[in-house]
């Protein structure tokens, strides 16, 4: 969205550059007059079209300004609601064990999010995790070195990815990171 305002904004530009240009031209070739332009009537004009090609140019960045500040509101309302709803779903993911309807509440509410771009973190068992990753909190369970791998997921974590034009492709935002134990592999022990 951005982009494409700036490129309707360089267009104006240029139709209003153009347009500036085909003025001159023809108040040099228009036989019709009779009086000579002096060089000060040429300037005191052409002040005036640049004058009028800046107050375009404010009007321009001002209404891109507008909607740059309306886009950034919505993307932080949309990763409020969605940080809301990630507590949520971690409330009845922890409940899903002991309560059937936590479980159906938490797969539904899922299935919803996952439609307006909420996405689930959960790494499968025995998956290799990096130490610093920071989508995932983890616990070690024992003092072995890396490379770790995943022996329980605790509670699934979960970013959002804010729904933007077709053409146009956003960063996902951690939410809350997957809650995870891992083991280390055991050193091997030469004989």
């Amino acid at each position: 969205m951005q982009n494409d305002l700036y490129v309707l904004i360089g267009l104006l530009l240029g139709l209003i550059c153009a347009l500036c240009g085909a003025v001159v031209v023809l108040s040099f070739n228009n036989p019709r007059r009779t009086e000579r332009t002096t060089l000060g009537d040429l300037r005191n004009r052409l002040a005036g079209v640049q004058e009028e090609m800046q107050q375009a140019q404010e009007q321009i960045w001002s209404y891109g300004t507008g909607e740059e500040e309306k886009a950034r509101r919505w993307r932080i309302a949309c990763t409020a609601v969605a940080g809301k709803a990630a507590d949520v779903l971690q409330s009845c993911w922890l409940g899903r064990e002991r309560d059937a309807a936590a479980r159906a509440i938490y797969d539904e509410l899922l299935v919803g999010l996952k439609s307006v771009g909420l996405e689930e973190i959960r790494p499968s068992l025995g998956q290799e995790v990096e130490e610093n990753d920071r989508r995932y909190r983890i616990k070690q369970s024992d003092a072995n070195p890396p490379p770790l791998r995943v022996s329980r997921l605790v509670c699934p974590g979960y970013r959002f990815r804010p729904p933007l034009s077709k053409t146009e492709k956003s960063e996902p935002i951690l939410l809350e990171p997957a809650q995870i134990e891992v083991i280390g592999e055991k050193p091997t022990q030469i004989a």
